[in-house]
């Protein structure tokens, strides 16, 4: 077992039973399937589809490209969004899913089972999409107006990467003050995934024994879906054992699992310091970090030999080169390879802002009105997807740009209102003029949303 003895977020009063590929394991209520098999020291998951090569978990959320499984009859579904539950049964997918309309669901029957499907309208004036720091800072200002508020977020608690940097008080202040707002909604393991005319937004809600689709009307969007972290590119980077440095922060600090022994940090930037800290805290040894910056990179990775139970092609060591090419090549002995390189800004689609009327400091969390996104929608992210290094920092700034957008878009709305009533009374007093003045109850209805 790779389990810590402590830390996480797991519930270890609760253990669950579940299966893969037929073979039974353990885990605990708050683990997801993936840090269940980590925990249980399964590394390879899948193989690919051309060649066959192992592959082992990569990330910790929703970017994970590897961890493909099967859950009943669904399929497709990564491992890292899959929550534990007692007799759970999953397969590994060699990415392709395969449609069963017989199999039985998780909660029993053919052809989707028990499970059960329904939708929901409705509206609010902010709907605040992503709830880490920034989504919480803006659901928290929004609501302080009296508005009706929704917070959605795809992962089962709030926090984002607060999670993984360990309990803080600010969140868990931040989490009991939106539980406490009377006009404030919030939407967990909820995915938007459609952002349509007039600020429609469509919402894929898991449920325990199936799914709900929201349809939400909003008169302003917030779009606070964070970053995610990019892989740096080498020879044979697929291997079991290589994983973003994000997720192995992850898998220490909330769910409690050693990724590995033996690690090697190759980065970018000083996101990793971190990284490197909380590894050495979990009792993981850091046999060496590699930066880009100083001159050095990873260039080829060693497999491991086969183990009893069949498992061959994961990670026995780096090679590492200058960057330059001078000088003799080393390789240093490791089971796990954490990446890092800057985090880039999570794909929204149409909703990506592409030029902006406000340029702050880099590292600032800023809330901007993009040409292409639709009417009333912003953004309110890290500048350029650049982490920082504490909750403060990032705070600060996202309360700021989340006050002065919303005092822009009240200036915007009252202005707008005052000119369309003096345009109407300077109509009225026009000499054959019929046409009546209009009520301010009357202009206030005709704003945009």
């Amino acid at each position: 077992m790779s389990r810590l003895p402590s830390d996480g977020r797991i519930d270890r009063t609760r253990p669950i039973h579940f299966t893969f590929n037929g073979i039974r394991y353990d885990g605990y209520t708050g683990d997801t399937l993936a840090s269940a098999l980590l925990a249980n020291n399964v590394g390879v998951v899948a193989h690919s589809v051309t060649y066959g090569r192992p592959r082992g978990i990569f990330s910790a959320g929703v970017e994970e490209p590897n961890a493909l499984v099967q859950v009943g009859n669904e399929t497709m579904l990564r491992a890292t969004q899959v929550e534990l539950v007692e007799g759970l049964e999953a397969s590994g997918l060699n990415g392709r899913g395969r449609l069963l309309l017989d199999a039985p669901s998780p909660s029993g029957g053919g052809q989707g089972g028990g499970n059960r499907y329904d939708k929901i309208y409705a509206h609010c004036e902010v709907l605040v999409i992503g709830g880490g720091r920034a989504g919480i800072t803006a659901a928290l200002e929004a609501a302080q107006t009296g508005d009706r508020v929704i917070l959605v977020d795809e992962q089962a608690e709030l926090g984002g990467r607060l999670l993984s940097a360990g309990w803080s008080d600010w969140l868990a202040d931040g989490i009991a003050a939106l539980e406490s707002a009377p006009d404030v909604r919030v939407l967990t393991r909820a995915t938007a995934f459609g952002h349509y005319d007039q600020n429609l937004v469509l919402i894929a809600e898991r449920l325990e024994n199936g799914g709900r689709l929201w349809q939400v009307r909003a008169k302003r969007v917030v779009l606070a879906t964070g970053a995610h972290e990019r892989p740096l590119i080498f020879a044979n980077n697929d291997r079991p054992g290589i994983m973003l440095a994000g997720a192995a922060r992850t898998y220490v600090n909330r769910y409690g699992v050693a990724p590995g022994k033996r690690a090697v940090i190759f980065t970018n930037n000083d996101s990793t310091d971190v990284v490197a800290a909380d590894l050495k805290r979990a009792g993981i040894i850091v046999e060496a970090v590699i930066d880009v910056r100083v001159g050095e990179a990873v260039v080829d990775t060693s497999p491991s030999p086969a183990r009893g139970g069949g498992q061959g092609g994961g990670l026995h060591g780096v090679i590492i080169a200058t960057l330059t090419g001078d000088g003799p090549r080393r390789e240093v002995e490791c089971d796990l390879l954490c990446l890092s390189a800057w985090r880039a800004s999570c794909p929204t689609s149409r909703l990506q802002p592409s030029r902006s009327s406000v340029r702050p400091p880099e590292t600032w969390a800023v809330a901007v009105r993009a040409r292409s996104c639709p009417t009333g929608s912003y953004r309110v992210t890290a500048r350029n997807g650049r982490p920082t290094s504490s909750t403060s920092s990032v705070t600060s700034p996202s309360r700021m740009c989340v006050a002065l957008w919303a005092r822009a878009c009240s200036r915007s709305s009252t202005s707008s209102a005052l000119r369309r009533s003096a345009q109407a009374a300077t109509r009225a007093r026009r000499p054959g003029s019929t046409r009546p003045p209009s009520s301010p109850r009357n202009s206030a209805s005709r704003l945009a949303p």
